[in-house]
């Protein structure tokens, strides 16, 4: 795209071409990270016997478990990459494994 300045929440900056191809890459790499997640994450493996007549305990502990196994995934390569990523990478993972299993 022809653009000079992107104001795209930076904080401190104009947003730049290499901003938008990391993002680009960023997205690429999450999704991928939690369709992997999703992939290998059994349902109630490891649940709390106590907790298998409670549905919402079930789907609770599945998704946070596949969000833990995306935010491992992603640390290596992202955590020193990014401003912000320690606070924003678990909901980062929430939001694109949320998008994936509904998808």
């Amino acid at each position: 795209m022809p653009w000079e300045k992107l104001v795209a929440g930076h904080v401190t900056r104009i947003g730049t071409h290499a901003d938008v191809k990391l993002q680009a890459e960023f997205d690429d790499d999450i999704k991928t990270a939690a369709t992997q997640a999703l992939g290998s994450t059994k349902f109630v493996e490891g649940l709390n016997q106590a907790d298998l007549g409670n549905k919402w305990a079930l789907i609770n502990d599945y998704i946070n478990r596949v969000v833990v196994q995306c935010v491992n995934a992603m640390g290596p390569k992202w955590k020193t990459r990014l401003a912000g990523y320690d606070a924003f990478i678990w909901d980062q993972c929430y939001a694109m494994e949320t998008s994936v299993r509904i998808d």
